[in-house]
């Protein structure tokens, strides 16, 4: 295929053309790391459309009226993008191509079967560039695409999402040439999940722990649900720390499949995942970090039986820094709740093993 790749076709030398998160996705699959079926619209889609429409001229004209300290300028460049990008005209063979990868990974049944658009699973999709931004930025993931019309739509608007504002105005503080931005985007199952979670493999203060925040319902992007936090010894793999939460609401899929935040019949005051799923993820997690030489944010969506791993975000600094090395290009990361150190148990010795 041109245009589309199956995950666990990406190689390890084709960060051009399927982007960080993609090329870090398809290695920990290739590690046997639970990743739920994925495919990747390559850049090389982005690239065509650009070249049919001349979109490249169009768009360098609209960033010769953008300002890094503006917010109406930004907003205007990204509105001209996606109104641009909406309007243009698709490479030939891509919907083709993308129908029957689309077909694939969303087919409940047995291959040859008749499927109807409202029987399939929900995907989502997830912008994927070769540029490292900002790991707490969730804005470039679209959740709850259902049917191949709403997927044609989304991946226009995956595309727009690289001129977003916020990716905007840290390319433009970084006068980074536009010209080297390669877009692609990871399309995923999104498959019923009980809990999900958010993980980060430790944090620039404190390299020994893994740090989770769990919530009942689908995964929440932009923190409208209450979680509870939790802080894991990265190398003994025990719970050390946590904080639960009373979580009333849930994200959740209504009659026509939008993701919605519903109010649970009784608020829930325990935890949302026992020990042992903490344990695990926190080892799936710390796996990640090895094998990307990498701090890490990884997002997992868990059922009573297993967890998958459906993407991570590189946090941007290192594990490694030596006394005299300069934290000036550290990114801070600095989840709530006091770094999730409430309720510590003492005495616990960290070594790695």
């Amino acid at each position: 295929m041109l245009y589309i790749k199956p995950l666990g076709q990406v190689t390890q030398h084709e960060l051009n053309a399927v982007g960080h998160r993609a090329q870090d996705l398809a290695l920990l699959a290739q590690h046997q790391m639970p990743v739920p079926p994925s495919i990747v619209v390559t850049s090389n889609v982005f690239d065509e459309v650009l070249r049919i429409g001349n979109l490249k001229y169009k768009i360098d004209y609209l960033f010769t009226h953008a300002q890094e300290h503006i917010q109406q300028t930004l907003l205007n460049l990204y509105t001209g993008a996606r109104k641009a990008l909406y309007e243009a005209k698709l490479p030939a063979g891509f919907e083709t191509e993308l129908r029957q990868m689309y077909d694939v990974i969303t087919r409940p049944l047995a291959v040859g079967e008749l499927v109807a658009e409202s029987d399939r699973v929900p995907v989502r999709v997830i912008l994927s560039t070769n540029r490292l931004d900002d790991p707490e930025d969730n804005a470039t993931v679209i959740q709850a695409v259902n049917g191949f019309d709403e997927l044609m739509n989304a991946v226009r608007e995956g595309w727009a999402l690289a001129y977003s504002p916020t990716l905007l105005r840290e390319r433009l503080k970084e006068h980074y040439p536009e010209m080297h931005l390669k877009v692609a985007l990871i399309i995923q199952v999104m498959d019923r999940r009980v809990a999900a979670s958010h993980v980060y493999s430790c944090l620039p203060q404190d390299h020994k722990k893994t740090y989770i925040q769990a919530y009942l319902g689908y995964l929440d992007l932009r923190d409208r649900i209450q979680k509870d936090y939790y802080a894991v010894g990265k190398w003994t793999l025990r719970v050390l720390a946590s904080d639960i939460a009373v979580q009333g609401e849930v994200l959740a899929l209504d009659s026509r499949k939008d993701l919605v935040v519903s109010k649970l019949e009784q608020p829930l005051g325990m935890e949302k995942l026992v020990e042992r799923d903490l344990i695990e993820i926190a080892r799936l997690t710390r796996k990640a970090e090895r094998l990307l030489m990498t701090p890490v944010k990884a997002f997992f969506a868990s059922t009573s039986e297993d967890h998958e791993l459906l993407w991570v975000n590189r946090l941007g600094f290192s594990t490694m820094l030596g006394p005299e090395e300069s934290t000036a290009s550290i990114v801070t990361v600095t989840p709530r709740k006091d770094d999730f150190l409430l309720n510590e148990t003492k005495g616990s010795a960290e070594r790695p093993v």
